[in-house]
């Protein structure tokens, strides 16, 4: 097993199985190599767990994770690959010479979302009168959206391979951030007055965490 060690200013220690199966230490600067093994060996028993979980989740989304199939809007899609283009539904996309499915398909995902998202979110902008900043499609791994004290708002591509209601629950979500930079009640309560079942669509969207890891 692979290990990649990240050395910091920071206090503790942890570890991380990565979805490609490397293991990956956060540590501080101070660290020795055999702190490290040492604390490695503590944790075999975690280790392989979480490798075990992590191999059942992409044996059970194999399909997506090999890019047989894609989600787009929630929608369950296969993947027509030939040299020249690649079929989804009713779509289209030319593949560059050379160039890999997964690769062709996150570059066409990335401009629909700059379409399709950023549309989305100034229209529910404009529903809600809240306004926002500087408004961008990000790659982020482990967050759907983000909002900075400048109110620019920062939206993962890949929302747009989930259902319509999820994006536009994320949408409010940072639209409210823009109000209320916390999760306080207050936060909350302004999120119902838009979203009245945003705690069911909160769940709806933790399965399809998966997403985070393709492309």
């Amino acid at each position: 097993m692979n290990v990649i060690v990240k050395k910091s200013k920071r206090k503790t220690i942890s570890l991380k199985v990565t979805t490609n199966g490397e293991l990956q230490v956060n540590c501080p600067l101070y660290f020795t190599n055999k702190d490290i093994e040492r604390f490695i060996f503590d944790k075999q028993e975690w280790i392989t767990k979480t490798k075990l979980k992590i191999e059942q989740k992409h044996q059970s989304k194999k399909d997506f994770f090999e890019y047989n199939k894609i989600l787009l809007n929630g929608v369950e899609y296969q993947v027509t690959a030939t040299n020249a283009n690649i079929k989804i539904g009713e779509y289209t996309i030319k593949k560059q010479p050379k160039q890999d499915v997964k690769t062709t398909l996150k570059k066409w995902l990335q401009n629909y979302a700059k379409a399709f998202v950023l549309k989305r979110l100034s229209d529910i902008s404009s529903a809600t009168n809240i306004k926002f900043g500087e408004a961008k499609i990000t790659s982020a791994r482990t967050k759907w959206g983000s909002c900075k004290t400048t109110k620019q708002i920062r939206l993962n591509f890949r929302l747009v391979m989930l259902p319509k209601e999820c994006l536009d629950y994320v949408c409010i979500h940072e639209l409210c951030h823009t109000l209320q930079m916390n999760h306080s009640k207050k936060f909350w309560m302004l999120v119902s007055t838009f979203c009245p079942n945003y705690k069911q669509i909160k769940k709806i969207i933790n399965s399809y965490n998966f997403v985070l890891e393709l492309f």
